[in-house]
């Protein structure tokens, strides 16, 4: 199982972004979720432990379109359960 360090959770979905290294390293990221090319070169790697410059973004879940109240309300459980 692959643990990310550092995702951001917006109304479409929640993301994070990964280096070319562990793209490689984890091949579920390249077959379980969508990802694309594009993070600026100060972002970090969102896998734990991983360092690297950030190559790709990826989608780990996608919403349907959600209201501000839904995604404050998904913020708040996720930060207190």
């Amino acid at each position: 199982m692959i643990e990310f360090d550092d995702v951001v959770l917006c109304s479409t979905g929640v993301y994070t972004q990964v280096c070319i290294e562990c793209l490689s390293k984890y091949p579920e990221i390249d077959e379980r979720f969508e990802h694309s090319p594009g993070p600026p070169p100060e972002l970090i790697c969102g896998v734990a432990g991983c360092y690297n410059d950030a190559s790709y973004y990826v989608e780990l879940v996608v919403f349907p379109s959600l209201t501000q109240e839904e995604l404050n309300k998904l913020r708040n459980e996720r930060f207190n359960p």
